[in-house]
């Protein structure tokens, strides 16, 4: 029977091990971009101002209110009529904002980054109740309401005349505000903060979506310490397991008389 020598077999082995640190390795740098991925930054909304909805098909205008937030999304700002806006998010919705509206750097430790009602809105009337996807021109697909529907309040239009609301379905339109009770009423952030004031502050980052900022991670750097500690100890025990031993065995003389026979 061919036998292997042991520095073939720890060869073998320990190519074994290298091609398993760099899998893991490598799984561990794609889900360490995967939870940057993640990390939502926010603006911080510096005076009222009004958002211009990009969310096809949703048109028309939103009232924003000073000392919330809305979510960067990274593209870069759009120049119309040497007005500068950012490509924001409201409360799932994307649309346009003046940049001058906006702080300049981002903060992603906001924990409720939009206005919510406490209550749900009530849609009531003995008229027909409709939801306008488009409160711009008549080119509008109605949604029509049943009576004592709920709503989800997200914002005012920017007259006043319209809410944007959302149903139990996530279906999100313009609904008139005469229609809904109970009348919502803003109420400041309980807890504002301005990210271009904060100067001690580690979620700050400068409004730069273009740039990749690299920052050590103490958790991925201990993984990896960690994986080439088991791979170490798994070679020596190996090693050890397979050494030579310096004393042969040497059958007895019935073991002799056994094969023999």
């Amino acid at each position: 029977m061919k036998t292997i020598s042991l520095k073939t077999l720890l060869f073998n082995l320990i190519i074994l091990l290298a091609i398993t640190i760099e899998i893991l390795l490598t799984c561990i740098q794609f889900s360490h971009i995967y939870a940057d991925g993640q990390i939502k930054r926010y603006y911080y909304i510096l005076q009222n101002t009004s958002m211009i909805l990009d969310s096809q098909p949703l048109k028309g205008n939103i009232q924003l209110n000073a000392s919330y937030y809305v979510e960067a999304t990274g593209n870069p700002d759009v120049i119309i009529n040497d007005i500068s806006y950012k490509i924001v998010i409201y409360n799932g919705i994307t649309g346009r904002v003046q940049s001058n509206a906006l702080s300049k750097k981002t903060i992603d430790n906001i924990q409720t980054p939009f206005f919510i009602s406490n209550s749900k809105l009530t849609a009531q009337s003995q008229d027909e109740i409709l939801m306008f996807d488009n409160i711009v021109d008549n080119k509008s697909t109605t949604t029509k309401l049943a009576n004592n529907t709920k709503l989800d309040f997200i914002a005012y239009s920017e007259s006043g005349e319209y809410i944007l609301a959302r149903l139990s379905d996530n279906t999100i339109g313009f609904v008139k505000k005469n229609f809904c009770t109970p009348t919502i009423i803003y109420s400041p952030h309980p807890n504002p903060i301005n990210p271009d004031t904060e100067i001690n502050n580690p979620s700050l980052t400068p409004d730069n979506p273009t740039q990749e900022t690299k920052t050590p991670n103490k958790a991925t750097i201990t993984r990896i310490v960690l994986i080439i500690t088991l791979c170490v100890v798994v070679v020596i025990v190996i090693f050890l397991l397979f050494k030579p031993s310096g004393n042969k065995h040497k059958p007895s003389a019935k073991e002799s008389d056994f094969y023999d026979y």
